[in-house]
């Protein structure tokens, strides 16, 4: 329960791993909370707590500078919050089962090695299949995205009055030539 964790948060102070499943009243108060006075956490294990919002992994991401494994899997997460990139010590990142639809750009400061899992993501920013190839995989991607050009120059070709000027001009914002 809630309380539960609560009074793990404030009895157990040299917490190095814990395991959390089906804890479906378990809150984000709880959870910052344990993330405050447990920073000695190298593994957290989350699962099922569906009462759980984002604020609760960024808490963790804020406190916990030591973890080397982070799972929230199946917490209905919809977002990971900037500062996931800051867990340095981190080698598995499992937040398979969520709802996230893109990663930050800040992934891509976790080491090279650490272990991600996304599965079941509906992620579009990267793709399910850029994140599955890892760190490095997800680093290109980003790195693709600031070398796009910010103007496109569009060539148009056709017999006369096949409305090259018209479609120019819609192009252009413009409604007359």
């Amino acid at each position: 329960t809630d309380s539960s964790m609560c009074a793990v948060a404030v009895n157990c102070l040299n917490l190095e791993q814990l395991d959390v499943a089906e804890c479906y009243a378990l809150t984000d108060r709880a959870t910052a909370l344990l993330a405050r006075n447990c920073v000695r956490l190298t593994v957290l294990r989350v699962c099922l707590c569906d009462n759980l919002t984002n604020a609760a992994i960024a808490a963790v991401a804020s406190c916990c500078r030591r973890l080397s494994e982070l799972r929230f899997i199946a917490c209905d997460l919809t977002a990971l919050p900037a500062n996931i990139g800051n867990l340095s010590e981190l080698r598995l990142l499992d937040v398979s089962c969520n709802k996230l639809t893109e990663l930050p750009r800040s992934i891509v400061n976790l080491a090279c090695a650490c272990d991600l899992l996304v599965n079941d993501n509906p992620l579009e920013s990267p793709s399910l299949e850029i994140a599955k190839r890892g760190i490095p995989a997800i680093r290109r991607y980003f790195d693709e995205l600031e070398q796009v050009p910010s103007e496109l120059q569009v060539v148009l070709f056709g017999d006369t009055r096949a409305g090259k000027t018209s479609l120019r001009n819609a192009l252009a914002g413009r409604s007359k030539p």
